[in-house]
């Protein structure tokens, strides 16, 4: 089921429902969920880009403004993060994020996504409504290093658990249109390569049931976006290159 038609599955549930308790219920939750994304864009807008050009220097006030959160909203806000890029990944934005001569590249389109999301939520919105929007030759990829480091600098160890969503470019099936491409094997080696970083992830952290059990949990999901990565991305269409 799509977002659009789950909203509107939810629409038809409220207007029909005269319960009170329900209706106090749905209003509770999403003040909650207003004023969770408004401290989570509070962090992205206290990057400090007078200081641009020392990436550390933008990012230490946002940082700071996580140091605000309990170790559990970090997570929160990692799967907020990690939400954000992951539906910026999609053909239309990426082709609008590079001219009509050059190539693609994963890597670039990614720290791309990262320059939108840094830009704050007017900016951010206003993409993902219109991909013709997106900038082009705009890159941040130091913002990929903000959820986890107030968590190192608390714990001296890196968060527990990978995000709910994939941000890295290709797993976002419905923007890709994964179901009506080809197979490409060398396409899917990112994916490959992250799912194996995850693996190793894994081995190397909590050796508790409580950690063990949700491991063994996301290594399913992970596995699966492999497999939808390996069919998914059109033979040519990312080509890996390095930022100069």
């Amino acid at each position: 089921m799509s977002t659009a038609e789950r909203k509107l599955r939810l629409t038809k549930i409220l207007l029909e429902t005269d319960d009170e308790a329900t209706l106090q219920a749905v209003e509770h939750t999403l003040a909650e969920q207003h004023e969770r994304l408004a401290r989570y864009w509070d962090v992205i807008h206290a990057l400090d880009w007078s200081k641009e050009g020392d990436d550390a220097a933008v990012l230490a006030p946002a940082i700071a403004q996580l140091t605000q959160f309990q170790e559990a909203d970090i997570l929160g806000f990692y799967d907020w993060f990690a939400g954000q890029l992951y539906h910026l990944d999609g053909r239309d934005y990426a082709e609008a994020s590079v001219a009509e001569d050059e190539s693609l590249s994963a890597d670039l389109f990614l720290y791309a996504r990262c320059a939108v999301l840094a830009n704050g939520r007017t900016f951010y919105e206003r993409v993902r409504a219109n991909p013709a929007l997106f900038p082009k030759d705009l890159y941040f990829d130091a913002l990929l290093r903000l959820p986890e480091a107030d968590y190192e600098q608390r714990t001296g160890q890196s968060l527990p658990r990978a995000p709910k969503y994939i941000y890295e470019t290709g797993f976002n099936v419905e923007g890709w249109g994964c179901v009506h491409n080809k197979l490409h094997f060398l396409n899917s080696l990112p994916a490959f390569a992250v799912c194996l970083s995850w693996i190793s992830w894994s081995r190397a952290g909590s050796s508790t049931p409580a950690a063990i059990g949700l491991k063994c949990r996301g290594l399913p999901l992970c596995f699966v976006q492999f497999v939808i990565h390996t069919v998914g991305i059109e033979s040519g269409r990312i080509n890996k290159k390095r930022l100069s």
